[in-house]
């Protein structure tokens, strides 16, 4: 199953409960998970992507591994890969596919805006380096 598919199979108000315990504390913006919910929703995944997205369960944790940092489009086109024996809903892995998916924005333009500022200092650190380097190397 995809995660596109398990987002269609699921209504925002029944992933509801699970995505409240996973955002405490931050309740007054769930417009924008449920804005975020419909344009998933209305988004066709890219049909040349492939990709995993693993969900792991230790206990009372649980933790989705590959979905932060890519474009929603590819986001929806990864398979997802389940624990054996896992007792988690359908309901609560969509919750917590979906609080990983919006990681980085609210929504595919506010993704990537949010992305490339949070990496900037990164990026400018190894312009830096490379600058450092050529002078060193330049007869």
């Amino acid at each position: 199953m995809t995660v596109k598919e398990l987002i269609m199979e699921v209504e925002f108000d029944d992933l509801l409960p699970y995505l409240k315990e996973i955002i405490v504390g931050h309740l007054d913006n769930i417009y924008a998970f449920r804005d975020a919910y419909d344009i998933l929703r209305g988004m066709e995944p890219n049909s040349e992507f492939v990709g995993k997205v693993r969900i792991v369960q230790k206990e009372d944790w649980i933790s989705v591994q590959s979905l932060d940092a890519d474009f929603w489009e590819n986001k929806l086109a990864k398979e997802l890969v389940l624990p054996k024996n896992t007792t988690l809903s359908k309901e609560e892995i969509a919750a917590h596919c979906i609080y990983d998916i919006i990681f980085y924005g609210f929504s595919p333009a506010e993704r990537i805006e949010n992305f490339w500022k949070s990496h900037a200092p990164i990026q400018s650190k190894m312009e830096r380096r490379k600058s450092i380097i050529q002078e060193l190397t330049v007869p």
